[in-house]
């Protein structure tokens, strides 16, 4: 049970940084272009 609590905090930081690196990513992106 501990165990899945922690894996599960570890996969919403893992989404937060991931959604976090793509939103910059898009954000670069959308300048090259314009």
């Amino acid at each position: 049970m501990e165990t899945k609590c922690l894996y599960n905090v570890k996969l919403n930081y893992f989404w937060k940084i991931y959604i976090m690196v793509v939103n910059h990513a898009d954000r670069k992106k959308t300048l090259a272009i314009t």
